[in-house]
């Protein structure tokens, strides 16, 4: 189920289920959905360890950063729905001061 929304908008895709099903039953395989939710209560944690990983590169990450600020953020919704990022896909979005005639 992992990156199934990556079909999200593709017609016929998501009604596709699981093919081989005498093999889930013949491999006596266990299938469970989780959501991140259900782990809440270690998020801090997580946050801990996985920012000290990233530190000492353990941990790569790969991600797309669309710039142009919110104005392009429609544009990156569309562009995840397509698959065309790589890794987490961000919108970078311009502090106050960085736009011209901000009030402070």
């Amino acid at each position: 189920m992992c990156g199934s929304i990556s079909g999200y908008n593709e017609p016929g895709k998501q009604g596709q289920g699981i093919r081989n099903l005498f093999h889930v039953i013949a491999q006596r395989i266990r299938m469970e959905g989780f959501i991140v939710f259900d782990f809440a209560e270690d998020f801090p944690r997580a946050r801990e360890e996985i920012g000290k990983w990233l530190s000492e590169g353990k941990l790569k990450r790969k991600e797309t950063v669309v710039t142009g600020g919110i104005e392009k953020a429609e544009y990156a919704i569309s562009d995840l729905f397509e698959g065309k990022n790589t890794g987490k896909l961000l919108v970078e979005v311009k502090s106050p001061d960085q736009v011209r005639g901000a009030k402070l």
